[in-house]
This record gives C-alpha cells, structure tokens and sequence, in this order.
C-alpha cells in the first residue's frame, strides 16, 4: 500500500542519489515562438474552416470571392513586405525584388488574361524597385529621431528643395509630413504605373491601381500600433500596407471601363 505522503518526485533519478528530480517542465503552447510561415499557414486554414462552416450554400457566390479579394490583398502585403526584409533567406536586396515582382507579373497577366506578359510586368515591376525612396519613409513618430546627416530628397525629389525649400528639422510636423508624403506619393506613383503600363492594352481598369501611388501607408504604417515579428510599428506595417493596397485595387478593378 502506498502512503498518503508518497511523492514520487523526491525519490532519485536513475543514475544520480544526490537528491530529489526536478519537476517535468514542458513550453506552454501560447509562448511558443511561431515563425510568420507557420503563422500564416495557421491563420489561412482557420479562415478557410470558418469560411466552410460559416458559408450557407446561397451566399457562396458572394463570400467565396470576398475571401478571394481578401486573401490576394494579404498576399500582396506578405510579398512586399519580404521584399523589404521580413525573413533573412540570403538573396540579398535583388533577390527580394524578384520575390515581389515575379508574384506581381503573374498577378497583372493573370487578370489582364494575358499569361505572356507576366515575364514583362515582373521586369517593370523590377525596374520600378529601383527607384528608391527612403528618404521618403519617416512620418509621426519617425520624425523626432531622423539622423543629423539623413538625406531628405532623392534624385527625382530634389524639386521639393525648390517648393518647399531646404528641408529644416525645426519645421512643424505638418510641414514635415507634407514633404516626405509628396516624396514617396510620386516614387510610389512611377512604380505602380510601370507594373500597370505594358497591360493596359488588355484591361485598362488596370490602371485604377496606379491611384493607389497616393495611398498614406508610410503615414498609416508609422500611427498604427504593433509589435508583432515582421510586422513593428513605423515601415514595417508601411510596407504591407502598399503590397496589400496595391493588390486589392488590382484585383477588384480588372475588367473596369
């Protein structure tokens, strides 16, 4: 018979005598580091169960594509946001480019119902990568720890010298705001009209997405709170957001007039 005291974590562990088993621990699953893959993959099968015990028979022709729009928009900002950075896979800044626009081009010829174009909406949306603006990516909270010596313009932003005049840190937040928007409003808006341009032949509702060039998302991006991995508060979330902008429009506007 077995007393009532009996504990058996004070009896020895097989190999030692020295004294009493450390308790069995094991990592809660809530504090389990989850890599963004996993989260992803995580999240897509929940939204696709809820979708099939949720989704009545008579509103499947309309919820099906919802969650097609939604899914290609969170797609959109998943890429972009790889290319700039998310996850270390060692291809260096080129290779993120092509993580972004081999994706875009078979999304721009998907929808233009032209396959061929894919190879040269991927190398305009390429090209459109190397007009950078990250001068361009400070806004709210970004604003009060700018570097002494950050470069405030770009070479196809040196007009705003001439409007605004040489930018001055003690500039009102407004004043500030207004300059880096107008910076990465027309390096966004070149970029979205070179991955729309070569399929406007073939949809020109396509070229509704060039509208999203002036979408605030590095305003957004830097006044919405988060701490998630990959995803901080700032350029982070600007990112997603252009991605996901960008591919919405994209989708929702093909076979407009």
């Amino acid at each position: 018979m077995i007393p009532a005291s009996y504990n058996d974590d004070t009896l020895p562990v097989s190999g030692r005598d020295d004294g009493p088993a450390p308790p069995c621990t094991r990592t809660s699953a809530r504090t389990r580091t989850q890599t963004p893959a996993q989260w992803h993959n995580r999240l897509a099968r929940l939204l696709i169960l809820a979708l099939l015990i949720t989704t009545p028979s008579g509103c499947a022709p309309v919820l099906l594509p919802m969650a097609a729009v939604s899914g290609t928009a969170m797609a959109g900002g998943m890429l972009y946001r790889q290319r700039g950075g998310a996850l270390d896979l060692g291809i260096g800044t080129q290779g993120a480019r092509l993580v972004w626009a081999v994706p875009t081009g078979l999304l721009v010829a998907g929808l233009a119902g032209a396959w061929w174009l894919a190879p040269l909406v991927a190398g305009t949306t390429f090209a459109g990568q190397l007009f950078g603006h990250a001068a361009h990516q400070r806004s709210g909270a970004g604003l009060d720890d700018e570097p002494a010596d950050y470069r405030q313009t770009t070479p196809l932003t040196d007009w705003l010298e001439t409007v605004f005049g040489p930018y001055d840190r003690a500039w009102p937040s407004w004043r500030k705001e207004l300059w880096h928007y107008a910076g990465s409003s027309e390096i966004e808006l070149i970029r979205a009209t070179l991955i729309v341009a070569p399929a406007l032949a073939f949809d020109p509702g396509l070229g509704w997405a060039i509208l999203t060039g002036l979408f605030p998302a590095y305003e957004i991006g830097w006044r919405l709170p988060s701490d998630q991995p990959y995803l901080k508060q700032g350029t982070e979330v600007a990112e997603f957001l252009v991605g996901a902008s960008l591919f919405l429009v994209l989708t929702l506007a093909a076979g407009l007039p």
